[in-house]
């Protein structure tokens, strides 16, 4: 039985032989090669597919990052026009100098014209010079005119002066004073009302090593214990904090008043400046800021201010009731009389 299936399936395959020709055979594998291929090119396009659907989704991703993007852009660019527009609106605070004068020290004086005000001036090249006074032998100096004399009697000359700062009605220093590294009064971080209380105020003090800052009073507290300060007051408000007017003054304001205060410019010189007329917190502001290019700045006072500078006839009217004092004595080693500079 086996022998005859075992027949029958040779019978069978010689059948199909016989069957296929060569142009069958040929034919065969035409057919297959061209069904590999439709598939690879069906494999081919599903990747070409999900390959450009991912691109879509990229570039509708992209194209929301990038409308993001140019609304941002053009959000800060309409800000920089607007900022433009306000500040070329805003008057330039550049004002002209005029009367220089060298002296003994190598500090400079002069007068600053700027929209019809004029701004004494007094120039600290060497921070060092600088003292400050409150009291000699427990005794409150009072004014400029006590500072001279007691100068003379100490056999010092003094060649600059002007208060230094907001008082209470007693004459004490209303915040921190030092004077020769020996702290007189605290450091003051009360709230209250008044110009001293108008946030923020703030510090100008002067090192051990003759370097020279103002700082808003929050800053100054945060590193106070690893200065060592040789000079300080403190009073207020900041006239000028990292280069922007205190955002509280008012161009359009109408409160004025003499005014003085100082500003640190940044190689580290000094700025004194007293109007000779009454002007207003923010006009007194921009001087330092556009003119002086001072950084910071701090209101010492105004109303009574006062400043002592005889080259420019600031010598008359010394009298008054102040607390704290700023001054400046002649070197003995310098030149004995003071030079119109050129």
């Amino acid at each position: 039985m086996n022998t005859w299936k075992g027949t029958i399936c040779f019978l069978s395959l010689l059948t199909m032989s016989a069957c296929l020709t060569p142009e069958k055979v040929k034919e065969h594998h035409t057919y297959k090669e061209l069904k590999n291929d439709k598939n690879k090119r069906i494999n081919a396009l599903r990747k070409e597919i999900n390959t450009q659907n991912k691109r879509i989704k990229n570039l509708e991703e992209a194209n929301i990052s990038l409308s993001d993007l140019l609304d941002s852009l053009e959000n800060n660019d309409n800000q920089r026009i607007a900022e433009s527009k306000v500040s070329s609106s805003k008057p330039s605070y550049i004002g002209k100098e005029t009367e220089k004068y060298l002296d003994a020290n190598g500090n400079q004086s002069y007068r600053v014209y700027v929209k019809g005000k004029v701004f004494t001036t007094y120039l600290i090249k060497h921070p060092g010079d600088i003292k400050l006074f409150w009291k000699n032998k427990n005794r409150r100096i009072t004014n400029l005119e006590g500072l001279k004399r007691m100068a003379s009697k100490d056999s010092e000359e003094l060649i600059f002066g002007m208060n230094a700062g907001i008082f209470t009605q007693g004459g004490r220093p209303e915040g921190l004073f030092v004077v020769a590294g020996k702290e007189q009064v605290p450091l003051n971080t009360r709230q209250g009302t008044g110009n001293f209380y108008l946030e923020p105020n703030g510090v100008f003090f002067i090192t051990e090593r003759d370097s020279a800052a103002v700082l808003k009073t929050a800053s100054f507290a945060a590193i106070q214990s690893d200065l060592k300060i040789k000079y300080a007051t403190q009073s207020g408000p900041m006239l000028v904090i990292n280069n922007k007017v205190h955002p509280v003054f008012k161009e359009d304001s109408k409160h004025y008043n003499i005014r003085n205060g100082v500003g640190v410019k940044a190689d580290g010189s000094l700025v004194f400046l007293i109007s000779e007329k009454p002007v207003t917190l923010y006009q007194f502001a921009r001087i330092f800021k556009d003119h002086f290019k001072c950084p910071n700045a701090l209101y010492l006072d105004g109303a009574i201010s006062k400043a002592y500078l005889p080259k420019l006839d600031k010598n008359r009217g010394l009298t008054g009731n102040f607390g704290p004092l700023i001054g400046v004595y002649k070197n003995k080693a310098q030149k004995n009389s003071p030079n119109k500079s050129k």
